[in-house]
């Protein structure tokens, strides 16, 4: 068996489909379908998809309960709410910072005066002085400018509030992903990248496996699929809230 066979029998069982499988095998895409007849004509072939199919297989109950864990599994599983301190840029007035800037000099220069400071405590009371000047300062250029312009105003942090902030759990988002319950997930620059995928299809192909599910038709259902209803039910549960 040449590697782009082996390549093949690997590649069959995802999906079931000949053609599908010898393109991803690196055979000519021109000619899929019929490499993909032949060598299915061929028994070693067959039994070696055969060996390699039974890697995938699982009992009819656990493809039905991984189907039932798939349907249950929605995005709002994985979001978390806790609160965090938000700070937000406000506009106000320059009177309001003057007597915001006031009431912090009055504290300030308290500090400065009425705390008792030794010889080992001179560069901190050197640095209380430059910022009681500074406040004072500020207060001086807020007064000049208010006078200039009577609408003046800054864009200045407000005071921290706590609000509900929602997160994704990444530890569960990274369990649910590998018990198979969500299609893709990565975890990027912007935050993680995550793919759910519809439960009817997640274990189709196993069900088939254990002949649990049959695809055929009859005059019954108009042409379709007689397993349609049981997909449109299992879409139903997917997508509801």
């Amino acid at each position: 068996m040449s590697d782009l066979e082996q390549k093949f029998v690997e590649e069959y069982p995802k999906d079931c489909n000949g053609a599908r499988a010898a393109v991803r095998a690196g055979f000519a895409k021109s000619r899929a379908k019929q490499t993909a007849w032949d060598l299915l004509q061929r028994k070693d072939i067959r039994d070696a998809i055969e060996e390699r199919l039974k890697l995938f297989t699982i009992s009819a109950d656990e493809a039905a309960k991984n189907i039932s864990d798939i349907a249950r599994t929605r995005l709002n599983d994985f979001i978390k709410v806790r609160k965090v301190l938000k700070t937000e840029v406000v506009r106000r007035p320059l009177q309001f910072l003057i007597d915001k800037a006031k009431k912090e000099l009055e504290l300030e220069s308290a500090i400065l005066f009425e705390l008792e400071w030794d010889g080992d405590e001179d560069r901190d009371k050197k640095r209380q002085e430059a910022k009681v000047k500074d406040i004072e300062r500020r207060i001086q250029r807020y007064t000049i400018e208010l006078r200039h312009n009577a609408k003046a105003y800054r864009d200045v942090d407000d005071e921290p509030k706590w609000v509900e902030q929602a997160y994704f759990d990444l530890v569960e988002l990274s369990r649910a992903y590998d018990v198979g319950n969500i299609h893709e997930y990565s975890v990027g620059e912007f935050g993680p990248k995550i793919k759910m995928y519809p439960a009817d299809k997640a274990n189709e192909i196993i069900l088939k496996l254990n002949g649990k599910l049959v695809d055929r038709t009859d005059h019954t259902s108009k042409g379709e699929s007689v397993n349609k209803g049981f997909y449109d039910f299992l879409k139903k549960v997917n997508t509801k809230k």
